[in-house]
């Protein structure tokens, strides 16, 4: 999700529930578990689960929300708009390495121990104070350069993120189905851009031709676009993998998207092959024509809502399932995955991350 949030306001709204309820211990690096393998954190082996409850335990799972808006280049300490850690923990912030399968090394910087409940306006220092870690001290955030916040249990109690310096094993993500909790934000500039655009992206199971956006502002006309991670090596439009119809301005719920159609490009595929991060990217309507044609275009029209000089964003994890339906039912009251037949903690018994179809 990528918003600005009003302080004073989100502030008494905020709502926590569940407890310190201890998480498994067993790595959260194992390739072989639903999740995000392409990006090194197989979230499911942490046996924990964003929704869904334990049908031998009555206690609540813990979860996890994250705000973090578009950041200002050259500096060395970031914002997290808002969290919600209704455990307590932590929110670390990894760069682009993330996307290459390298989780611990990609952790740029960490919060302090949060308590359980709602933070708003959390600083973190970048480049230092990473147990485990050791930085440049010429290093700073380059213009473009992508980050994402993603909130951490403190699995052990100790109040001392031990993340990086365990391998993965203690202190791993929150999770919501069977991926990380987190947020994309993009280095920028200032600008003086009037438009805006909030997006919100949720973490989904799909059958590989269709996505939905669960929510999209815009304060004119356009579109929103869903690119792959080829976005963060810069090919901004061959990583354009699904647009939606045409939008007028305002507020949209639930924007279906459908994959592998899009003016202009052309794909090997009709649907997606595996589980992978989507990035959600509001664009505007440049032409007048009420046809997306930033990709036909080579990104000369229909560019993207701006903040901060940067495209607004945000990041999903997809699950690819025969059945989404079926999937997700089957899903419901699973619970943290700590059955004593499942091998890797993904809540089904098979250790390969998939239901029994």
């Amino acid at each position: 999700m990528n918003e600005n949030y009003d302080t004073e306001t989100r502030r008494s709204d905020a709502s926590t529930g569940g407890d310190g309820t201890e998480t498994s211990r067993r790595t959260f690096l194992s390739a072989s578990a639903v999740g995000l393998a392409g990006v090194g954190l197989a979230a499911s082996s942490t046996g924990v689960a964003a929704d869904g409850g334990d049908d031998n335990d009555g206690d609540a799972e813990p979860f996890a929300t994250v705000e973090f808006g578009n950041q200002m280049a050259g500096e060395h300490t970031v914002v997290v708009d808002a969290t919600v850690l209704s455990a307590g923990g932590f929110v670390a912030v990894h760069d682009g390495r993330l996307f290459e399968g390298q989780a611990a090394e990609s952790v740029v910087g960490v919060s302090e121990y949060l308590s359980p409940g709602a933070h708003y306006s959390v600083e973190v220092d970048l480049f230092s104070g990473v147990p485990g870690t050791e930085f440049d001290e010429e290093t700073s955030l380059s213009e473009g350069q992508p980050l994402v916040a993603m909130p951490h249990l403190d699995t052990n109690g100790n109040e001392t993120y031990d993340f990086v310096t365990s391998g993965g094993s203690e202190d791993g993500p929150y999770v919501d189905d069977g991926s990380p909790v987190v947020d994309l934000a993009l280095a920028g500039t200032e600008d003086d851009e009037g438009s805006f655009a909030l997006v919100d992206f949720e973490n989904q199971y799909t059958e590989g031709e269709e996505i939905v956006v669960d929510e999209v502002t815009l304060s004119e006309s356009g579109y929103v676009a869903v690119h792959d991670a080829r976005l963060l090596d810069g090919e901004a439009a061959e990583s354009v993998v699904g647009v939606s119809e045409y939008l007028e301005a305002g507020e949209h719920y639930r924007v279906e998207i459908e994959l592998f159609d899009v003016e202009g490009a052309d794909f090997e595929k009709h649907r997606l092959q595996s589980d992978q991060p989507l990035i959600p990217m509001p664009h505007r309507e440049t032409d007048g024509d009420e046809t997306y044609d930033f990709v036909a275009s080579g990104g000369g029209d229909d560019g993207p809502f701006v903040e901060n000089g940067q495209a607004v964003v945000d990041l999903g994890f997809v699950a690819v399932v025969d059945d989404k339906d079926e999937y997700e039912d089957g899903n419901k009251g699973k619970g943290n995955g700590n059955d004593e037949n499942d091998d890797n903690g993904d809540g089904d018994d098979n250790g390969n991350g998939d239901d029994d179809r």
